[in-house]
């Protein structure tokens, strides 16, 4: 056998070994799944409030979970309770609730030991958001930025004239993790 032959079959051979084991290997994920979406309705208002039950989801805290704050013209702050990805539960007046560790005090052989509680789920940072300005003007809409980790996902969306100046806007919105 030649040189290039035995390379070409030790190459074959880490190809066939990286496509057959390292999806085995691999952390398979939870698959993606809506954790909120809702439209919101009110561009003008000065106080924070829920969309409409009729056209919004909350996957833990339900519709009312869905909070939207106009801090400006064309500039919202958009929280959904309870789908952020981290401890959802904590005990209240705690370290752990400001650290967003969830623990509960069990007792084992006369000491106390911490023990962690099941929570929504803790998937930590990430996610895919999406937003749409909605309405007849020419106004667009973009995600400035979001936050996961901690038990509640928050977002700040900002929309736009053509022009580029700000403007406010009603808004479809939607976080999927």
């Amino acid at each position: 056998m030649t040189t290039k032959t035995t390379t070409r079959i030790a190459l074959a051979a880490m190809a066939l070994f990286a496509v057959a084991v390292a999806p085995v290997a691999a952390d398979p994920g939870r698959g993606a799944q809506t954790q909120c979406y809702f439209w919101a309705h009110d561009p003008t208002t000065t106080s924070t409030y829920s969309p409409s039950a009729t056209y919004s989801y909350n996957a833990v805290a339900r519709a009312q979970g869905n909070l939207v704050t106009r801090v400006g013209t064309g500039v919202y702050n958009v929280v959904c309770k309870g789908v952020g990805g981290g401890a959802l539960f904590k005990e209240p007046g705690t370290e752990e609730e400001s650290a967003g560790v969830s623990t509960d005090r069990v007792a084992k052989g006369g000491e106390d030991a911490v023990a962690p509680v099941t929570t929504s789920g803790s998937w930590g940072a990430g996610g895919h958001v999406q937003v749409t300005a909605y309405g007849s003007d020419a106004v667009y809409c973009k995600i400035q930025g979001w936050s996961t980790g901690g038990a509640d996902f928050s977002a700040t969306v900002r929309c736009f004239k053509p022009s580029g100046a700000a403007a406010d806007s009603r808004f479809d919105f939607s976080f999927i993790w």
